[in-house]
């Protein structure tokens, strides 16, 4: 055995020696070592026997080098009664150095040597970790809320992590965090893989219970932290990110508006829905209308910002990858009209290029993603905060701490979702609460001015009252009503419906035009059967023509109108309809509100058992596209212009307003590009299956549900 050799093996065995005694050391304790001795005997020199284990003065020099190492800190015992002095010290007090010290261990137990990998390990400095110490406790926090401890060390175990690497019983997330950092900077690949296998692992469904929407959370989080240093989750498997990534420095896109961004990539999804193999390159022509919006009053030329923002749009998108190659074929005005008075002009881009469908899905998906959970997650909250102002409210008022206790709560954690400003648009749609008094005492909703930032939200926004205690109090002295409360609270969830809708790229309404077509076609089929039967003969009776006109209209005036009068000034804007199901909606506009359905208000179809109208069905289609239906086909263009019609008379009729409640074709200030879109605020009926779903796994961890049930099951049963 070579000098060389028999070192190597020496700082093995006081590694395996310092670890035992580290397992039998309380957690936050010195490591006590004893010099281990070599047994006494007469019949031969002690030094000419192997007896596996070095000799003392070997053992205090192998102490010493590991701290030249930097795994550990050696301090002498000066003990007489315990045998050990300054002069000859035979027992040491030891701080056990991490990482280094597990990465040495790690090293010598694969039958490697420090001298072999002195560039894996500088005596300078520790390895350099592949992931920051900082992520890693992040992520390792995350895991640590995962499961209980005895579970997540099987749950490491199972992952290939040798049981002596975990510590464990201590805090959770620092056994965990102390396995990722020493697989983070251990110099061996199958560390590095191991390391990732961990991160991928915890963001599995099977790791939440099967729920797919907390792991894409999880996957979500750890990507913020895992960007940098140049990796990123998707699809429970970690990846290098290139150059042209999220990691790399941020293109700078001066002026041009974020929306493009967004804007190029639905338009790339919408080209890649239409290719059934989505695999390879394949060409499409894009129209981009939100690149620059100007009066044309201001007599600027915007031709040139125009084209330089265009061209910024898909330099990113070709240093994403997604883009193969393309060419500006048009760069100028696309649209010019006028909108109250002013000429507007939108200025514009057609393109032709070469893109890859898969990754202009899976872009759209990750930019849709975190928006969407955002809505749904802020949704379910503003719901629940307007269910238990009502249920405060219910005759008796009563002093229920634990309801107020409720309310206090959704109320921050609302406040805390709108303050991270994933989607600003949200501070644009819906103005601040406030109320003013017309000379006759009626209350009309004050105005304020367009914001664009969530950071500028007013407290009403989310929790109109400091307590439900001070409720009454505050309600007379802003000389307001609860109704005039609970009516702009259910007018901002129905705003944060419209984007639960928008981004849930996987219903989009070609999906839902469908249904429209298959009753379309239902009711030509009808229309031609009752063309072939005979038409019943007819008896003339002398002025009955006449009298069952006059009847006809008196009906007409006195039945199927909305039953309240509303006040003058009410807009489209101010309705909101839900539907309840397919034949059945809930309609509120300001302080109004009423249950009805398809029949009284007057869109039923024609036969023995008439079912609901084209009318009916086009507004349920437009309830399941966030309100805007968009049309390419001019063929079908013409067929669902005449179904618009008809529902615009419908509603002109019922609610008794003699204006149009769609916006024009034409894009407009209020939206963007041709379609059919609707001032009233809808929100479709709920998807049975999904409804099912959502009821079967609706996890209660407030016990809202509970103290509904417990105090007024009839409001309970109102909300299920």
């Amino acid at each position: 055995m070579t000098p060389e050799e028999k070192f190597n093996q020496d700082v093995w065995w006081i590694l395996q020696e310092i670890k035992k005694d580290d397992y039998l050391t309380p957690k936050g304790q010195r490591v006590e070592f004893s010099l281990r001795s070599l047994p006494k005997t007469k019949s031969i020199k002690r030094k000419d026997v192997d007896y596996g284990f070095p000799q003392e003065d070997v053992q205090r020099r192998l102490l010493f080098k590991l701290q030249e190492w930097k795994a550990l800190d050696v301090k002498p015992v000066d003990n007489i009664l315990r045998g050990s002095d300054i002069f000859n010290p035979r027992i040491y007090d030891l701080t056990i150095k991490q990482p280094k010290f597990d990465e040495l261990y790690r090293l010598y137990e694969s039958g490697g040597s420090y001298s072999e990998s002195k560039n894996a390990f500088p005596e300078t400095k520790t390895s350099q970790s592949i992931i920051k110490p900082k992520s890693l406790e992040l992520i390792a926090r995350e895991i640590g809320d995962l499961d209980s401890g005895s579970n997540l060390v099987e749950f490491l175990a199972n992952c290939g992590v040798s049981r002596e690497l975990i510590e464990y019983p201590q805090t959770k997330w620092r056994m965990v965090n102390n396995v990722l950092t020493i697989l983070a900077t251990s110099n061996k690949l199958k560390d590095q893989e191991l390391l990732f296998k961990i991160i991928e692992e915890a963001s599995h469904p099977l790791m939440h219970g099967g729920d797919e929407n907390l792991a894409r959370e999880t996957e979500i989080k750890f990507n913020k932290y895992l960007k940098y240093d140049g990796f990123q989750l998707h699809n429970f498997k970690i990846k290098k990110i290139t150059d042209n990534s999220i990691n790399s420095k941020p293109i700078k896109t001066g002026d041009v508006k974020k929306e493009c961004i967004e804007e190029l990539a639905y338009e790339l999804y919408k080209e890649a829905r239409k290719i059934n193999k989505v695999s390879g390159e394949h060409s499409c022509r894009v129209i981009l209308e939100k690149v620059v919006e100007y009066p044309s009053s201001s007599g600027k030329d915007f031709a040139d910002k125009t084209c330089q923002n265009t061209e910024i749009t898909l330099k990113h998108f070709k240093k994403e990858k997604i883009i193969k190659e393309y060419s500006i074929k048009q760069c100028g005005t696309i649209i010019a009209e006028s909108i109250d008075g002013e000429e507007y002009t939108t200025d514009g881009a057609e393109i032709q290029c070469k893109f890859y469908p898969q990754k202009a899905t899976d872009y759209l998906k990750n930019l849709y993603e975190p928006k969407k959970l955002f809505a749904e997650k802020l949704a379910k909250l503003y719901l629940k905060l307007i269910n238990i102002i009502e249920l405060y409210f219910q005759k008796p008022i009563t002093r229920d701490e634990k309801l107020n206790r409720f309310y206090l709560k959704i109320s921050d954690e609302i406040n805390q979702l709108l303050n991270k400003n994933i989607i600003p648009q949200l501070g644009a749609y819906y103005k601040p609460f406030g109320i003013s008094f017309t000379s006759d005492g009626e209350a009309v909703e004050e105005i304020l001015p367009y914001k664009n930032v969530i950071s500028e939200l007013k407290t009403p926004y989310y929790k109109p009252f400091s307590s439900l205690f001070s409720a009454q109090k505050e309600i007379q002295e802003n000389k307001t009503n609860l109704q005039t409360i609970i009516n702009s609270l259910n007018a901002f969830y129905g705003e944060i419906y419209k984007f639960v809708a928008l981004y849930d790229i996987e219903k989009k309404e070609a999906d839902e035009i469908e249904e429209l077509d298959k009753y379309i076609n239902d009711l030509k089929a009808q229309k031609e059967k009752q063309k072939k039967e005979p038409a019943p003969s007819k008896i003339e009776v002398v002025g009955l023509q006449d009298g069952l006109k006059a009847i006809a209209k008196t009906k007409k005036e006195d039945k199927n109108k909305f039953p309240y009068k509303l006040p003058a000034g009410t807009k489209w804007e101010n309705f909101t309809i839900k539907f309840e199901d397919d034949e059945n909606v809930f309609i509120q506009v300001k302080q109004f509100r009423h249950n009805t359905d398809y029949k009284e208000m007057r869109m039923v179809g024609r036969g023995k058992n008439p079912n609901p109208s084209e009318a009916w069905t086009f507004l349920k289609v437009l309830a399941k596209v966030n309100g805007e239906l968009t049309i390419k086909d001019a063929e079908a263009r013409d067929k669902y212009k005449k179904q618009k019609e008809l529902l615009a008379k419908a509603l002109q009729n019922y609610f008794s307003i003699d204006y149009d409640p769609f916006y024009p074709y034409h894009s407009s200030t209020e939206k963007s590009g041709n379609s059919y879109k609707i001032k009233i605020t809808l929100i479709p009926p709920p998807d049975k299956k999904e409804k099912a779903n959502a009821d079967k796994n609706n996890n209660d961890d407030l016990g809202i549900e509970e103290e509904y049930k417990r105090q007024t099951p009839e409001v309970y049963n109102e909300y299920q």
